[in-house]
């Protein structure tokens, strides 16, 4: 990678780790923070600071050329390195408190719970009544009455 890109590419590093834990908390609405947004989040984070620890190796062969750069400088690699154990921690202990959360609601349940949110299980003893739904006869003034009966019993119920 040359030397330019190279160090472009560190700086968005730089600016992804340092922004991490906001991302993953402050811009995230409560309902996406989840035990398995967290553990996804985790594995970014360590896909960022392996990157960014194999572009440093590349960054020190030009220190002297660019040892004048804030990079350098301000010694962002131990500004970074920081930055990273402290989000990282922040992220596992979140991940502890979601997954003992997690583990005391299956406790409390009489049933277990689905794989996923999406999963239904349908018992096949019961089933719910036909619902007979009108249908619209494609005449425009028929419109406003077929569509206040068909929202009654679909969406309304």
């Amino acid at each position: 990678m040359a030397r330019a890109k190279l160090f472009s590419a560190q700086l968005r590093l730089v600016n992804n780790i340092v922004n991490f834990f906001e991302n993953s908390t402050t811009k995230v609405n409560k309902e996406s923070q989840t035990l398995e947004h967290f553990k996804c989040r985790l594995e970014l984070l360590e896909k960022y600071w392996d990157k960014f620890m194999d572009h440093d190796d590349e960054l020190i062969l030009f220190e002297q050329e660019l040892k004048a750069e804030k990079y350098f400088a301000e010694d962002y690699y131990t500004l970074i390195e920081l930055e990273y154990t402290k989000v990282k921690t922040a992220i596992k202990q979140i991940i502890a408190s979601l997954s003992e959360s997690q583990q005391q609601t299956q406790q409390q349940q009489p049933f277990p719970r689905a794989a996923s949110r999406s999963t239904v299980i349908f018992d096949q003893s019961s089933a719910l009544p036909k619902l007979s739904l009108p249908t619209f006869s494609g005449q425009q003034d028929e419109w406003e009455s077929f569509k206040q009966r068909f929202c009654s019993l679909v969406r309304d119920n």
